[in-house]
């Protein structure tokens, strides 16, 4: 028997704030191509207008603003620009206080006055855009409310090629932000309001300017580590600033560009690096107009030795008769094997546990190539599996609801191959970093028997006796300890009690369908802190059942709804587990514990 002792964690990383990038200047921002000059008083500044009043009765900020002061007139003012632009912002605010029809706030027209663009508010209050070059309305489900200032924001970048951006009260439209063509003819000139004869609105306008894009974003800070591993650095850091939006970050790694995220995003995993060694990081963040921020604070990171990254989940891929099947994509309620298995690939474990019942409901050879192969089958080659009931069953009736009485498990064989170690004892046992791990067989009759003296019972003795390791995992299908619908099996007791006395750390089972972690307990089912933590994880996408009420004496945590794979990090003397769900999914769990 190995002694028992307390173990210690390890620092797997470090991080250090360095020099990485030379000082890059932040181009300044350029004066505005024009103001409103409404403190002014009157409207000098503008080229033309009609109907528009400089008053300072609704204002929003300083002492002056217009207004269109009556409706069923036309109320705009106009400015030509020199030079005429391909590229333009227009920021204004503006405060709907009356209106029965559609409202025009924006209008970019070329030098002869011929329309280029049409921004205003529907019938309904949406914002709303009109390509003249295209003819195409987009209505937004951005509301416009009445009474109140608002922020609004254009750019438009003329072309074959160009594109429009619109900002309500600093949040981007997205339905009306996208590549369009605005022609090629340049812009010469801005309006606001309408010059239509049949206006239908009283609008106040506030703190127009017109400019090109030339500030960019501020520097980003606070990059930090999420999360160092052997072959991954998740990386994080806080928003950035800038006067028209973020667009973007660029990621850079040894001076490097690795890649971009959205301007939302301030998170990135790195997933490229190698064990053992040092990266420098770094982040800019860039506009629209491809101004760039100056680089971030660099971070130095080191990559620890690999400790094993295993993943596991049982009950996995549907029989492709199931009607749930839907060509390996499955539904809402089962066949979610793609899920796990894209999850898997995420996670780029050094091993994955496939905890029996692989291959369900029947687990004939060409249910697994049809069903289990392009999804789990994906990381066969790390994959360590063991049976579970259906594995026994070889082929489906006509309906795929039951199976044939053949009990040989030879599609699983043959499809693992010498992955599942010897047909003849379907148990066998591996050592990954400083762990051992045992995969026994539940199927009892199918081996001898799994009591006191059985052959499998007498080989797992041996086997534990011949890797006194400090720490130990062993996996098979059908749990000892449940508080699911098929309970606590005592089938298992004898390997709990061998388990027990050997001083092993984790046991993994499925069956279940659903998720179940325990507190560390003798094979009597005491508390013991130098017990085995059960882990009971059948989500791997056949389905879920719910629990059927009472809960088995050290049951910690439960989930019958949730997708996804439990993560165990293998230390030299400790391990951490976490359950992570497939996309979409928001139950976790997380935690660490000490071998004995």
């Amino acid at each position: 028997m190995k002694p028992r002792h307390r173990a210690q964690h390890l620092f797997i990383a470090s991080a250090l704030l360095v020099p990485l990038f030379s000082p890059r200047q932040a181009p300044a921002s350029s004066p505005p191509l024009f103001s409103d000059g409404f403190e002014s008083g009157d409207l000098s500044n503008w080229t033309r207008a009609v109907g528009m009043v400089v008053q300072q009765q609704e204002v929003f900020s300083g002492s002056w603003a217009v207004r269109a002061t009556s409706t069923g007139g036309r109320a705009f003012a106009e400015e030509s620009l020199s030079p005429q632009l391909s590229d333009l912002y227009f920021r204004l605010w503006v405060k709907v206080i009356g209106r029965s029809g559609k409202v025009t706030l924006v209008k970019l027209l070329t030098g002869s006055s011929s329309s280029i663009l049409w921004l205003g508010i529907s019938k309904a209050g949406m914002l709303q855009t009109l390509n003249s070059t295209t003819g195409v309305l987009t209505t937004s489900s951005t509301q416009v409310p009445n009474g109140t200032w608002h922020e609004v924001l254009l750019h438009a970048l003329v072309g074959t090629s160009g594109h429009v951006d619109v900002w309500f009260d600093g949040v981007k439209v997205a339905a009306l932000s996208k590549a369009v063509s605005l022609g090629t003819t340049p812009i010469g000139r801005v309006n606001i309001g309408d010059s239509a004869l049949n206006r239908m609105y009283d609008v106040a306008f506030d703190d127009v300017v017109a400019f090109i894009d030339t500030s960019a974003p501020a520097q980003p800070t606070g990059l930090h580590a999420v999360d160092v591993r052997f072959n991954r650095v998740t990386l994080a850091w806080n928003p950035s600033t800038d006067d028209v939006g973020v667009a973007g970050y660029t990621i850079y790694r040894d001076g490097a560009s690795i890649g971009t995220v959205d301007g939302a995003t301030t998170a990135y995993g790195d997933t490229s690096v190698s064990p053992v060694s040092t990266y420098t990081y770094a982040v800019d963040a860039f506009d629209v107009a491809n101004n760039f921020s100056l680089p971030s604070d660099a971070l130095q990171v080191n990559t620890p030795v690999p400790n094993p990254l295993i993943a596991a989940a049982g009950n996995i891929a549907c029989d492709p008769n199931n009607p749930n099947f839907k060509g390996g994509l499955g539904t809402a309620t089962a066949c979610r094997m793609k899920d796990t298995s894209d999850l898997l690939l995420s996670l780029n474990p050094m091993a994955v546990l496939a905890l029996g019942d692989d291959q369900y409901r029947c687990g004939g050879y060409q249910a697994f190539l049809q069903s289990y192969d392009p999804s789990w089958g994906r990381i066969k080659s790390i994959t360590y599996p063991t049976t579970g009931d259906k594995e026994w069953k070889s082929t489906a009736n006509s309906t795929g609801t039951d199976c044939s009485t053949k009990h040989d498990a030879a599609g699983y064989f043959k499809y693992f191959d010498s992955i599942a170690g010897d047909p003849t004892k379907t148990y066998y046992s591996f050592d990954t970093g400083t762990w051992h791990v045992v995969s026994l067989t539940g199927n009892c009759p199918k081996v001898g028997g799994c009591g006191l003296g059985s052959p499998q019972e007498m080989w797992l003795k041996a086997d534990l006796a011949a890797h006194p390791t400090t720490c130990t995992l062993a996996f098979w299908h059908e749990p000892r300890f449940s508080s699911g619908v098929h309970g606590s099996l005592p089938a298992y007791d004898q390997f709990w009690r061998d388990l027990y006395a050997a001083s092993v750390e984790i046991v993994l089972n499925a069956h279940e369908h659903d998720y179940e972690r325990f507190a560390p307990q003798d094979p009597d089912q005491n508390p013991d802190p130098n017990g085995i933590r059960e882990f009971v994880v059948g989500t791997g996408g056949a389905g879920h059942v719910a629990f059927p009420g009472p809960v088995v004496a050290n049951s910690e945590v439960r989930n019958a709804n949730t997708w996804g794979v439990l993560e165990l990090t293998l230390y030299p003397s400790s391990y951490d587990w976490s359950f992570i769900p497939t996309a979409g999914g928001t139950f976790t769990d997380s935690g660490s514990g000490t071998c004995h």
